[in-house]
């Protein structure tokens, strides 16, 4: 069975690479619209319009791959928006729209996903700290050999 798998185009990524930084102004209220078109822009990214442009679909794609990677805009920002992420119905579609950015991937290679651990690195498990150990660590208490 084939997963779908969703990924930026390199318009789309090069869009985004060029014109991030002003996307994010207008999409966060740092800039105002001066335009019609960059009015519109603020009005699809709080969902009052449908996109029109593809500055608008970027933004709304990227949108989708940073809640679909459950990464930070940040950490996908740093990735170069290179990251291809199993789509699911579970996170609800950011563009209501279908997006050209799906595609099938063989069986194989998604069920290596299912194989990553849920803690990532230097995140420790659950009951990894007692509340008692963990009450000393964060007290700043040490350990005193000269007893």
């Amino acid at each position: 069975m084939a997963r779908e798998i969703f990924w930026l185009s390199d318009g789309t990524r090069v869009l985004l690479m060029q014109h991030y930084d002003f996307y994010l102004a207008l999409a966060s209220g740092a800039r105002r619209p001066t335009t019609d078109a960059q009015q519109h822009f603020v009005a699809v990214c709080r969902g009052k319009a449908e996109p029109v442009t593809d500055h608008e679909r970027a933004f709304l794609d990227f949108k989708k791959l940073v809640s679909l990677s459950r990464m930070t805009a940040k950490q996908v920002v740093e990735c170069r928006f290179s990251v291809e992420v199993p789509a699911s119905d579970e996170v609800p579609n950011v563009n209501p729209s279908e997006s050209p950015s799906t595609a099938s991937a063989d069986s194989q290679s998604a069920s290596n996903l299912g194989e990553i651990d849920e803690y990532g690195e230097g995140i420790p498990r659950p009951g990894w700290f007692s509340d008692d150990g963990w009450r000393r660590m964060r007290s700043g208490y040490r350990f005193d050999s000269r007893d």
